[in-house]
């Protein structure tokens, strides 16, 4: 099971995500700030959930 900030691949990659998904959370705010307040803050970025399914799919051995 993974839990986790993502996007299947169609809503993943769209316009409005040129600048990627990469951004801070501190004190239920997020940011985009990355070096300012260095281990003060959570960095995360949105995941391919269209990829990690096929990539984790296991194959068929029937």
């Amino acid at each position: 099971m993974t839990i986790d900030y993502g996007f299947e691949s169609a809503d993943l990659y769209t316009p409005s995500r040129r600048q990627g998904t990469l951004r801070c959370y501190r004190n239920h705010t997020t940011n985009t700030s990355l070096y300012e307040q260095i281990g003060g803050q959570d960095i995360t970025t949105s995941i391919n959930f269209s990829a990690l399914a096929h990539y984790t799919r296991v194959p068929n051995k029937g």
